[in-house]
């Protein structure tokens, strides 16, 4: 659930950081939420797939930083995920696009 504004707004002055925030960055906390989130625990059949460029270039960093964030304070969460990020993004999802 998000509790902010979108980001995109932020740079409203700047057409090229709005573009680039709205779609890139918006895309990536998307799936972190959906990775880290209890999201999988209570849809453990759910399937999701992500079609960007964006997505497609930082999702290995994305889902390298997941990981250590969840393996880091993980157990602190109300409702820890039920795997590591890595994992419920290769069991449910799919990520598309060119990364270059």
């Amino acid at each position: 659930m998000a509790y902010q504004e979108h980001l995109g707004r932020r740079f409203m002055d700047n057409f090229v950081m709005a573009h680039a925030v709205a779609h890139g960055v918006e895309q990536m906390m998307a799936l972190g939420g959906l990775l880290t989130g209890a999201c999988s625990k209570r849809f453990p059949t759910l399937k999701a797939a992500f079609f960007s460029r964006a997505a497609a270039a930082g999702c290995r960093w994305w889902l390298w930083s997941l990981d250590e964030r969840v393996e880091k304070f993980g157990d602190d969460e109300p409702l820890p995920p039920v795997d590591a990020p890595e994992r419920v993004l290769r069991r449910n999802c799919w990520v598309f696009g060119r990364p270059g």
